[in-house]
């Protein structure tokens, strides 16, 4: 599946560049409350995006020297042709505002409040 425009909100997830992808692997990974980011962010995916069993593999990559259940999740969605919108509407749901902000502008979140479909439209997808 190919991309349809930078600019057009259809970039794909494993699109990203690496250290994007490293640095939201980061935020996502912190445990807050009693749930990892990403745990938070599987929660908000329409149901049966991933099982159980997906789910546990997530959880076993941080036992392997360097691996993240973050970085993980994200190759996957990449994988599975899901976009750079798709995302940001995760990570909105669930107000992860650090990791927000690696995909959006600056002033984005002023926006947002008021009309979140629109701060969408102003993706800024770093290349």
């Amino acid at each position: 599946m190919a991309s349809r425009g930078v600019g057009s909100g259809h970039k794909l997830v494993r699109e990203l560049p690496f250290q994007t992808l490293n640095r939201l692997a980061a935020i996502l990974d912190v445990i807050e409350g009693n749930r990892a980011g990403w745990e938070k962010l599987i929660e908000r995916m329409p149901s049966g995006t991933y099982d159980h069993v997906q789910i546990g593999t997530f959880r076993l990559s941080q036992m392997r020297i360097g691996g993240s259940p973050s970085y993980d999740l994200l190759t996957d969605m990449g994988y599975r042709g899901r976009t750079v919108e798709q995302l940001i509407s995760y990570l909105e749901k669930v107000e992860n505002e650090k990791a927000l902000e690696l995909l959006k502008p600056p002033g984005a979140f002023s926006s947002l409040a008021t009309n979140p479909a629109a701060s969408r439209l102003h993706l800024f997808l770093l290349v």
